[in-house]
C-alpha cells in the first residue's frame, strides 16, 4: 500500500482525535500501541516536516527532536522549538522560536505569540491546564496543516 495515498490528517485525526492528542503541556508519555505503529510507519516515509509534527502528536518528543533538529528552515525551528517547550527547556524553546522568525503558518492565527506561550507555560502550574492545552492543539494544528499544504503531493521521501 501507497503511504501517500492513505496518509491524510483526517486518517491521523480518526486513528486519534485532537482531542486525545498532546493532553499535558510537559511531562508527556508516548502514545502506545497501534497508534503509535501508525505513526512510525507513516513517519518513516514523508517528509520530515510531517514527520516532526506527527511524533509531536503522539508525544514521542524524542523522536520528534531528533527530526525536527535535522530540518534547517523556519518550519524545522518551529517544531524544535515546540519539542523544547513540551519538554519543558523553555530558554531553548525561545531560542528557537526566534530561530523560526515570523513563521507564515502563524499569520492567521489570532493572538498568538509564541515567545508569549511559552511563558504561559512555563508560568503554569497544571501541566492540563485546559487553554493552554487548548491552545497546543491549535498551534499543532495550524503548523501541521500548513506543512501538509507545502510539502509536495507525492509525501514519500
Amino acid at each position: 500500500m501507497n503511504i501517500a495515498e492513505t496518509f491524510s490528517y483526517e486518517e491521523l485525526a480518526r486513528r486519534l482525535p485532537l482531542k486525545d492528542a498532546m493532553p499535558a503541556l510537559v511531562g508527556m508519555v508516548p502514545v502506545t500501541g497501534t497508534v503509535y505503529d501508525w505513526v512510525a510507519q507513516v513517519a518513516a516515509r514523508v517528509h520530515p516536516e510531517i514527520a516532526a509534527g506527527l511524533w509531536i502528536y503522539v508525544d514521542d518528543i524524542e523522536r520528534a527532536h531528533t527530526v525536527a533538529q535535522a530540518i534547517e528552515n523556519p518550519t524545522g525551528s518551529a517544531w524544535h522549538a515546540i519539542v523544547h517547550r513540551r519538554e519543558g527547556d523553555f530558554s531553548n524553546s525561545l531560542y528557537w522560536w526566534r530561530l523560526a522568525g515570523t513563521h507564515p503558518a502563524f499569520s492567521d492565527l489570532a493572538n498568538y505569540d509564541p515567545a508569549q506561550f511559552v511563558t504561559r507555560v512555563r508560568n503554569c502550574a497544571d501541566t492540563s491546564a485546559v487553554e493552554l492545552v487548548e491552545l497546543q492543539r491549535q498551534e499543532w494544528r495550524t503548523l501541521f496543516a500548513w506543512v501538509l499544504a507545502q510539502v509536495p503531493k507525492e509525501l514519500a521521501q
